[in-house]
C-alpha cells in the first residue's frame, strides 16, 4: 500500500513538471520586459548596431490604423492646458469628448509617456466641473470588428499627479455599438507618491473584446471624480496582445487547480503513509 501511495505521488509530480513546462514555454517565454511594460517578443525590433534617427515605435504585426491614436494631429495654443467640452466636436480629430469634458495636456507641462515621442495627452476629468468625470470615444472604426474575433486595445496610462494620493484613478474602458456596450473592462492607474507633473509613472496596458460584426467605437471614461486617469497612444491589433504591465507575468496564476494543489497533496499522502500501521497477516 505504501510503496502505491508513493508510486502515485511521483506521478503526480512527473505529470506536474512536464506541464510546468509547457505552460513557461506557451505562457511565459513571449513576453519579455520592455522600458514601457511587458510586450511580446515578436514584436520588439532587434538593435543591429546601425545609426539611424529614432524611429516611430514599431507596431505589431496585426496593428490596424487609427486616426489620431496618439493624440497628435490636435491643435491648440502652444503651453495650455485646454478643456474639450461635448460641444468640441473637431478639436480632437477622429475622437468624441462626453460626460463633463476633458482635459488636453501638453509637454511642456506635463511628462509624456516614453513609448512614442508625444506632445499631447488626455485627461479624462474636468475638474473644473461640479461633476468632472469624462471621457472620449474614436469614431466609428474604419472597418466593422469581424464577428466572434478577438481584439486588443493597448494605450499608456497614468494618474493625474495633481490628485490626492488617496485617489485611486479608475479607468473604464469599453467596446460600444452605438450607444450599446459591448465589452468593457475596468483598469486602476498605478503611480508612485513622489509623482510631479514633471516625473509621471506611466504604464501600458490593455483591453480585449470581441468583434459583433457591427459598426464599433472604443471609449475611455474616468470613474474617479476631480483627478482621474491620463491616457495616450493607442494601439488597436487584430488577435490577443495582453500586457503585463504592473509585474512579471507569475506562472503559478496560469496553472490549473489540481497542478498548485500537487503539493499539498504530498503532504497528506505522506502523513497518511507515516501513520500508517504495518500490515500482518
Amino acid at each position: 500500500m505504501r510503496s502505491r501511495m508513493i508510486a502515485c505521488i511521483v506521478l503526480l509530480w512527473a505529470a506536474f513538471c512536464a506541464s510546468l513546462g509547457m505552460s513557461s514555454q506557451d505562457r511565459v517565454s513571449s513576453l519579455v520586459e520592455t522600458k514601457t511594460g511587458w510586450r511580446f517578443e515578436d514584436d520588439i525590433e532587434v538593435f543591429d548596431g546601425s545609426v539611424a534617427p529614432a524611429p516611430a515605435p514599431e507596431m505589431p504585426k496585426n496593428f490596424i490604423w487609427l486616426l489620431n491614436s496618439d493624440f497628435e494631429l490636435i491643435i491648440v495654443p502652444t503651453s495650455n492646458t485646454v478643456l474639450a467640452s461635448v460641444t468640441d466636436t473637431t478639436l480632437i480629430p477622429n475622437w468624441l469628448p462626453g460626460g463633463n469634458g476633458v482635459q488636453i495636456l501638453q509637454s511642456s507641462t506635463y511628462q509624456m509617456s516614453s513609448f512614442s515621442p508625444s506632445v499631447f495627452a488626455i485627461h479624462l476629468n474636468n475638474p473644473a466641473a461640479n461633476s468632472t468625470q469624462g471621457s472620449i470615444s474614436t469614431q466609428n472604426l474604419t472597418a466593422n470588428p469581424h464577428p466572434a474575433t478577438l481584439y486588443t486595445v493597448q494605450y499608456d496610462c497614468a494618474r493625474h499627479p495633481d490628485g490626492p494620493l488617496n485617489l485611486l484613478p479608475t479607468l473604464k474602458i469599453s467596446s460600444m455599438t452605438g450607444l450599446t456596450l459591448n465589452y468593457y473592462t475596468l483598469r486602476m492607474a498605478k503611480y508612485n507618491d513622489t509623482d510631479t507633473r514633471k516625473r509621471i509613472t506611466w504604464t501600458r496596458q490593455s483591453f480585449l473584446f470581441m468583434g459583433t460584426g457591427a459598426q464599433t467605437s472604443i471609449k475611455f471614461e474616468s470613474m474617479s471624480e476631480l483627478y482621474g486617469p491620463i491616457i495616450d497612444n493607442v494601439v488597436l491589433l487584430k488577435g490577443v496582445h495582453i500586457l503585463h504591465s504592473d509585474s512579471a507575468p507569475t506562472l503559478g496564476s496560469t496553472l490549473p487547480l489540481w497542478q498548485r494543489m500537487c503539493s499539498i497533496f504530498t503532504v497528506v499522502a505522506l502523513m497518511l503513509t507515516a501513520h500508517q500501521k504495518p500490515y500482518s497477516s
